[in-house]
């Protein structure tokens, strides 16, 4: 598995390596596992135009506005009562 990382560019496309899967997405948000944990980008008129969990890489097209790692704590929570608040 590759070392995670994201490159951002002009806040309209994103490339990440190091993603394990990706648990789930919409057009406002989509929530990665990571080698380093949960990464979640929020955003609008998200797609995922390159997915390729064997290599490690994913490819996130749109409007992007944050990323963010939830704490470990929170982690542990399910991911749908994270995306739900």
């Amino acid at each position: 598995m590759s070392e995670h990382n994201i490159s951002i560019f002009a806040r309209k496309h994103m490339e990440i390596s190091g993603a394990v899967s990706v648990l789930s997405f919409d057009d406002e948000q989509v929530v990665l596992k990571t080698t380093m944990g949960l990464c979640c980008v929020r955003g609008n008129g998200l797609t995922v135009s390159k997915l390729d969990c064997d290599g490690g890489e994913v490819f996130v097209d749109g409007q992007i506005c944050s990323v963010y790692y939830p704490e470990q704590s929170e982690e542990k929570r399910s991911v749908f009562s994270k995306i739900f608040k």
